[in-house]
């Protein structure tokens, strides 16, 4: 037999919902906002009427500025405004730097990879205005630039990546706020947390810094 590789598991870290809470375009929740009343009507459709668009601006398929000018033409208005407010909220997303620290502390232990269903706006604007995401990871996967979500080809991409660093996908953990992919996650043999807020993620990261599930 030949000489047994002992790799490291891996930890793949959701971003919305996990390390950062706030929506696209969030400053327009606060009804004194002018273009508060976009909200609803952005919303509706991009994230339901026509959802699509949504599943395909995160696989690459539109930028930003092309989704702009789609809203600006469904819903019949000059999007120049909303375009400027989308991009400072893209930059001040909130990002969980107490769970950056948990995560660092991890590196030892884990392959820590941020793995995120997001669109480009993660690499143009909020990446670059939060630094610190590039330090407490080993690498960010995003599927805009992937071409592809967490669930597609039955969840290829994790596959993929633990042949990738040749550990045991028994010993790898997602943490997620979705149960879909936390569910995929468990049928491919890992171990899945779904779970969302600071707290709870808090007491995750806590419980894996004591051992490896």
């Amino acid at each position: 037999m030949g000489k047994i590789i002992e790799n490291k598991p891996i930890l793949f870290v959701d971003f919305n919902g996990v390390l950062s809470y706030r929506n696209f375009w969030f400053s327009l929740e606060e009804v004194s906002h002018p273009l508060s009343s976009l909200l609803a009507p952005i919303q509706e459709l991009v994230f339901s009427k026509k959802k699509e668009l949504c599943s395909d601006w995160m696989r690459g398929m539109y930028t930003s500025e092309q989704i702009h000018e789609r809203i600006g033409i469904e819903l019949g208005i000059d999007v120049t405004a909303l375009w400027e407010q989308f991009v400072i909220d893209c930059r001040n997303l909130d990002v969980s730097l107490l769970l950056l620290d948990k995560i660092r502390q991890l590196n030892e232990k884990y392959v820590c990879i941020l793995r995120t269903d997001n669109m480009d706006t993660l690499e143009r604007f909020t990446i670059p205005a939060h630094p610190e995401m590039r330090d407490a990871f080993h690498e960010i996967h995003n599927s805009y630039a992937l071409g592809q979500l967490k669930g597609d080809d039955g969840g290829r991409y994790f596959l993929d990546m633990v042949r990738r660093y040749q550990t045991n996908l028994t010993f790898c953990v997602l943490v997620d706020d979705s149960e879909t992919v936390c569910s995929l996650f468990r049928s491919l043999g890992g171990k899945s947390y779904c779970v969302t807020g600071e707290d709870q993620v808090f007491i995750v990261f806590d419980q894996l810094h004591g051992k490896i599930l």
